[in-house]
C-alpha cells in the first residue's frame, strides 16, 4: 500500500501543468496540480519577480487573487478549473517577452518549504489550441487513474 501511494504521489509531482491563454486572459490549472496543494477550497496565484515565476498556492477566501476551487473537479472529467483574468495574463506573458496571443505550457514543482507550486515562465512552452485540448484531456485521463 505505501509503494502504491508513494508512486502515486510521484506522479502527480511530476505532471504539474497550466496553460496560459493568451488571447482568451485564461489559465487553465490542471488536476494534478490541486492534488499537489492538497485538495484546498482556494487558491492564490502570485507572482515572484525573483524566479521569473507564477506560483499556486493554498489561502483562505478574503486572501487577494484567491479563486474557489471548481466544485466535483477532481471526481468529474467534464469539470475544468479556468481562472479569467485578462490584465493578469497579459501582463504576465507581455513582462516576460511573450506572444499575448498566444497559449503556453508551463510545468510546474512543488515546494515543501512553502506549500507551493512554482511555474518558471522561462520555460514556457507554445502550444496550439488543439494541444491545449489534448492536454486538458490527458489531464483529465491521468486523473482517472
Amino acid at each position: 500500500m505505501g509503494r502504491e501511494t508513494d508512486n502515486s504521489k510521484k506522479r502527480i509531482l511530476a505532471n504539474l501543468t497550466i496553460t496560459l491563454q493568451g488571447k482568451q486572459g485564461a489559465i487553465s490549472i490542471g488536476k494534478n496540480v490541486a492534488k499537489a496543494l492538497g485538495v484546498p477550497n482556494y487558491v492564490a496565484l502570485r507572482i515572484s519577480y525573483k524566479n521569473k515565476s507564477l506560483l499556486i498556492l493554498p489561502c483562505e477566501q478574503q486572501d487577494v487573487m484567491s479563486y474557489e476551487m471548481p466544485k466535483h473537479f477532481l471526481e468529474s472529467r467534464n469539470v475544468g478549473f479556468r481562472i479569467y483574468s485578462l490584465s493578469f495574463v497579459t501582463e504576465l506573458l507581455r513582462d516576460n517577452g511573450l506572444n499575448t496571443d498566444s497559449t503556453y505550457l508551463l510545468e510546474g514543482r512543488y515546494s515543501n518549504q512553502i506549500g507551493a507550486i512554482f511555474f518558471p515562465i522561462e520555460t514556457a512552452k507554445p502550444i496550439t489550441e488543439e494541444e491545449h485540448r489534448e492536454q486538458e484531456n490527458d489531464d483529465a485521463f491521468l486523473q482517472s487513474c
